[in-house]
């Protein structure tokens, strides 16, 4: 995990919920407060593994307490991970709020420089609503 928006690369397959904004509490006042974004990794996960949440731990700056997400992507795939589907929850096994509804995943290559090998997750909400969820959920289903 990065808080200035560069991811680190640990290897495995990783996922990147990219620049968080924040605004002030007072009244026709948006504040930046720190860096323009905030990135959070989820890295190792395993794509075989279907029916499964990935917990994705979200620590917020100073008295920072909601968050909006403009981006989440796969990249640095091992293998094509095209047999899987993805999505993105505020809670366990799909309930809470729908941040990215569950969707096909079109990573079928791991080179680099090559077309598919990284995918931006289509958001439900993602220009009209915040967060102040700590941990939000990957969870894998198999593509059936």
């Amino acid at each position: 995990m990065t808080a200035a928006g560069i991811p680190v690369d640990m290897g495995g397959d990783d996922l990147y919920v990219n620049t968080i904004y924040w605004g002030s509490t007072a009244p026709n006042q948006l504040n930046q407060v720190g860096p323009v974004g905030l990135a959070f990794n989820l890295e190792d996960v395993n794509f075989n593994a279907t029916n499964t949440d990935n917990a994705v731990t979200i620590t917020l700056p100073g008295n920072i307490e909601r968050y909006s997400i403009n981006s989440i992507r796969l990249n640095n795939a091992s293998a094509s991970i095209s047999t899987a589907t993805v999505g993105v929850f505020t809670g366990a096994g799909g309930t809470g709020q729908t941040i990215a509804a569950n969707q096909a995943i079109t990573v079928t290559s791991a080179a680099t420089d090559t077309n598919n090998n990284t995918q931006s997750l289509t958001l439900t909400n993602g220009n009209t609503e915040a967060y102040n969820d700590a941990t939000l959920q990957l969870l894998l289903t198999s593509l059936s």
